[in-house]
């Protein structure tokens, strides 16, 4: 059995008066009714934020797929060349099938 521990908490007094008509009502205490409550509101707390928290992942995962999708979208109208030594660090990768697309792009950008 677990442990009970006691607390004392102060309402309104009108929802002291329902709390009570409830109580009266459904044959239940009104500890039991603040326990019940307290753990409705618990768990309702809990899921709220763990939705938020999904919400922000999902935000999170659609701004990265769209910037994955913006890094794979070649415009060889503005292609240059830069020298290796000045790259400082690799930024993603691109799937061979894409880079086949390039390759196709390039040689008609460029008539080979």
């Amino acid at each position: 059995m677990k442990t009970k521990k006691k607390i004392s908490v102060t309402i309104d007094e009108g929802l002291f008066e329902a709390v009570d008509q409830a109580s009266r009502r459904f044959q239940v205490a009104r500890s039991q009714l603040a326990q019940e409550a307290f753990t409705l509101w618990l768990r309702n707390k809990t899921e709220s934020l763990m939705a938020q928290g999904y919400r922000e992942m999902a935000r999170e995962d659609e701004e990265k797929a769209e910037r994955s999708l913006a890094a794979q979208t070649v415009k060889t109208s503005q292609i240059l060349t830069v020298s290796k030594e000045r790259l400082e660090k690799k930024l993603g990768a691109i799937t061979a099938e894409k880079m086949q697309e390039v390759n196709q792009a390039l040689r008609l950008s460029f008539a080979l």
